[in-house]
């Protein structure tokens, strides 16, 4: 994936070439707590407010334990020139819905003017009057559309508030609209009351979406780090399709069916800022006090090496014990990382 995107991500090809290169080769060889270079993926959330209600998100769950608001276009621009030469993927998502945010189709462009390839994920629910040809105009490579369900009934099982057939004429709008990009995947999580309707999916998708993407469903996102295997599959257990190649987690032993207790690039490849600067070390992390520093109040490579990073690092990749605690080690513990 990310060199297929340094391909597309012309502006500052050789600087983003070398960086990767570096990084890359520091992760998967000398893994050093101190990481010379940046990180070539960035997830910037334009805000973490949503108007679904979906049972397992903590957005949607309204939860408490990180500030709510949405991000300024200045901070925004401020944070990309910083990190334009190194990044070749941006998220712009994370927790909420980011067409709420009326600022971030002028953050799209801004992003891709920059040369990076920009990626969306939207329950386009909101998407109204116009808006599904200025999303097509902003020139965003790729938009994930949340929908899971192939129908009114299944899909708002879970995503309680959404409209099928406003979302579905969306995905139309914008591929109508589009000159070549976004490329519109439909983003499909697979439970329990949705399975049967996979085959549909399939079906509806031709002349809606550009693919379709059956993904597994996890636990509660807002705890999944403080929560051991087993505690998860309870947690998920309701909603587990009954055909068991769609579920992330095994019936008998209650266990993912594959975990990493060594390994997590996050903290070398990747850096997730929400929208008011604060950063966390993985997209998996809810409550704010388990961020690693500020962006906004503090320049950005005394945050990315700062000791919480190293801490975590030098645990997650060689064991080693830090007196600086992080949320690293609760997931390490745990067996959370995906």
């Amino acid at each position: 994936m990310a060199l297929g995107a340094l391909v597309r991500s012309r502006r500052y090809l050789l600087v983003k070439t070398a960086n990767f290169l570096l990084v890359w080769i520091q992760k998967r060889i000398f893994k050093p707590a101190r990481v010379i270079g940046y990180p070539y993926y960035l997830t910037v959330d334009p805000g973490n407010i949503c108007d679904m209600r979906c049972p397992l998100c903590p957005t949607g769950q309204r939860k408490e334990g990180r500030a709510r608001g949405f991000l300024r276009l200045d901070d925004f621009r401020k944070l990309i020139d910083r990190l334009a030469p190194y990044i070749i993927v941006l998220d712009l998502f994370n927790w909420g819905e980011p067409f709420l945010n009326r600022d971030t189709f002028e953050m799209i462009s801004y992003a891709r003017s920059k040369g990076m390839v920009v990626r969306v994920s939207s329950n386009l629910n909101c998407l109204r009057d116009g808006s599904a040809a200025r999303l097509a105009g902003s020139e965003c490579d790729l938009l994930l559309v949340s929908l899971f369900g192939a129908s009114q009934e299944t899909a708002e099982r879970y995503q309680e508030g959404t409209d099928f057939a406003h979302v579905v004429e969306n995905m139309r709008a914008v591929r109508k609209a589009r000159k070549r990009f976004p490329v519109v995947t439909w983003r499909f999580l697979v439970n329990k009351y949705n399975e049967h309707e996979i085959p549909k999916a399939v079906e509806t998708m031709k002349g809606t979406a550009d693919a379709v993407e059956f993904n597994h469903l996890f636990c509660d996102m807002g705890e999944e780090p403080f929560w051991d295997n087993r505690t998860q599959y309870e947690n998920i257990r309701p909603w587990l399709p009954d055909d068991g190649h769609w579920s992330h987690y095994d019936g008998e032993s209650a266990m993912k069916k594959r975990t990493r207790t060594r390994s997590c690039s996050f903290l070398y490849s990747s850096c997730y800022v929400n929208w008011n600067g604060s950063v966390s070390p993985c997209c998996m992390v809810w409550p704010e006090k388990y961020d690693f520093g500020n962006v906004f109040r503090e320049e950005f490579e005394a945050v990315w090496n700062n000791e919480l990073f190293r801490a975590s690092r030098g645990l997650i990749f060689k064991g080693r014990p830090s007196a600086v605690r992080t949320i690293c080690g609760i997931c390490r513990k745990n067996k959370a990382l995906r």
